[in-house]
């Protein structure tokens, strides 16, 4: 049954005679109060409430034991859900956006549970019976502000996915390392977490974010995650090191910038398949490892690194197509561009001790990248104008050729 969008819409009537109905869908229906004998539909399958902003209360869910789907986003005012711990076939549940629930029933009967999507529920405070729902494959709970604690994840051998963003008082994640089919996990946001369970038990994990986790302080285990492909660790300014990361041999994508107190990370050499690298704003790192042998790294950024003073193999990067070093102001020398074909990109504002002779080698490697007259003239009178200065530049092409700039001081 769909009802959705009837917006003076204040009740239902009926609703419990409807003994076959399946699926009801009374979404956008902003004037909606309430939903007399919903309890009744014992076939009910699959129940939407989304943004139904006058519905404070729900009836008793407990009878309505083939309901596998329920979702009521955005319900500003309600404060519950009675008898959820009853619909014992509830497969996903979606409470997104309810300010005022502060708590849910024990869900430790909810054997056949799979999804739950927990967002912005302000009020929310814990999850009791989590424990015990082994079937759960997939866990979002995002912006729940007064979550301090999760109950034991060692017991969900079936969860893939974990999403527990922005919980800003959320302490940690007790029993995260029995978790071991684990595919993806996001704590970005979580401002109290010190430290993870030993990571090495998650073999099969493959995307991990860490943003903006300030007392983060280290990451046990993150060596042996073989089946890591995105490692994101960013603003985290209480990790100092990272453990040696040669043997993530699957990894192409590593963001670890804004961290201001990393001042060494290993194994970077081993890393053959990695094709971003982000080290921006990590301004106590001195030196990183020879670059030589990350033949497929096509992005790198280290804009920013104040105390880095060589970059070692970059010449050898024959896939490089954006290299931005903006602010590295101990970088003294760096190796010939020539080499670099397919480089677009070149961004060193602010690199205060490159010598003369390599910006103009830079300068000579662009003109000849691209095939436009007026623009190759464009550049040599610019390189002029920098004659015999040391200002920082910027050039950018457009691949194909299509677009080549040059501008002082960007």
């Amino acid at each position: 049954m769909n009802a959705r969008r009837c917006q003076r819409l204040r009740e239902l009537e009926g609703l419990g005679g409807l003994v076959s109905l399946e699926k009801l869908d009374v979404d956008d229906c902003k004037k909606l109060q309430e939903l007399e004998g919903l309890d009744e539909l014992v076939t009910l399958e699959e129940l939407s409430i989304q943004r139904c902003r006058e519905i404070e209360k729900l009836p008793n869910l407990s009878k309505l034991k083939a309901l596998a789907k329920l979702c009521v986003n955005d319900c500003e005012k309600l404060q519950g859900l009675e008898g959820v711990d009853g619909s014992v076939a509830l497969e996903e549940l979606s409470i997104e956006g309810c300010t005022e629930i502060d708590k849910l029933p024990n869900l430790s009967n909810l054997k056949a549970w799979r999804k739950m999507h927990a967002d912005k529920c302000k009020k929310l405070q814990g999850l009791e019976g989590l424990v015990e729902l082994v079937t759960l494959k997939e866990l979002a709970i995002e912006r729940c502000g007064e979550i301090e604690k999760l109950p034991n994840l060692s017991k969900l051998k079936a969860l893939r996915k974990l999403c527990v963003n922005d919980c800003e008082k959320l302490q940690g994640l007790e029993g995260l390392d029995g978790a071991v089919a684990l595919g993806v996990l996001y704590i970005d946001g979580c401002e109290e977490i010190e430290r993870l369970p030993d990571l090495s038990n998650l073999k099969l994990l493959s995307k991990f974010s860490a943003v903006g986790c300030k007392k983060l302080q280290e990451l046990g285990g993150l060596e042996e995650l073989a089946a890591l492909m995105e490692l994101v660790i960013t603003g985290c300014i209480g990790i100092k090191e990272l453990p040696n990361l040669s043997k993530l041999k699957l990894l192409s994508f590593l963001d670890v910038s804004k961290c201001a107190n990393l001042v060494e990370i290993d194994g970077l050499n081993g890393l053959e398949k990695l094709k971003v690298l982000n080290f921006s704003e990590c301004e106590a790192i001195k030196k990183l490892p020879n670059l030589q042998s990350l033949k497929s790294l096509a992005y790198l950024s280290l804009d920013d690194c104040k105390k880095l003073q060589e970059l070692e193999g970059v010449d050898e990067l024959n896939n490089l197509v954006h290299l931005s070093i903006a602010g590295c102001k101990e970088i003294k020398k760096l190796p010939t561009l020539s080499r670099l074909d397919k480089l677009v990109y070149l961004k060193c504002k602010g690199c205060e001790n490159l010598p003369e002779a390599w910006r103009t080698e830079a300068l000579e490697r662009f003109k000849k990248g691209t095939n436009s007259f007026c623009v190759a003239a464009y550049l040599e009178n610019w390189m002029k104008r920098c004659e015999n200065t040391s200002e920082p530049f910027y050039l950018k092409t457009c691949t194909g050729g299509e677009t080549l700039q040059a501008q002082k001081g960007v």
